[in-house]
Order: structure tokens, then C-alpha cells, then sequence
């Protein structure tokens, strides 16, 4: 049980840091293309 919880720990904060890595890139994104307008979606 215990590596089980450690292995889904691990994963949800592999999760997570691809969820911040994956809304740095679109924010930059946006910003490279000057979409101003998409800023209201966040």
C-alpha cells in the first residue's frame, strides 16, 4: 500500500507540473501572437 500512495503522490505532482509547464507555454503563446482577448478565459 504504501508504494502505491508514493506512486500516485508522484504522479499527481507529475500532473501538476505538466499543468503549469502547459499554461506558462499557452500564456506565452497568447502574448507571442497578441492575442489580448484570451486573457478574459483565465
Amino acid at each position: 500500500c504504501g508504494l502505491g500512495e508514493e506512486k500516485g503522490r508522484g504522479e499527481e505532482e507529475k500532473e501538476k507540473k505538466r499543468e503549469m509547464r502547459g499554461k506558462t507555454e499557452r500564456s506565452e503563446r497568447w502574448q507571442q501572437l497578441g492575442l489580448q482577448h484570451l486573457c478574459f478565459l483565465q
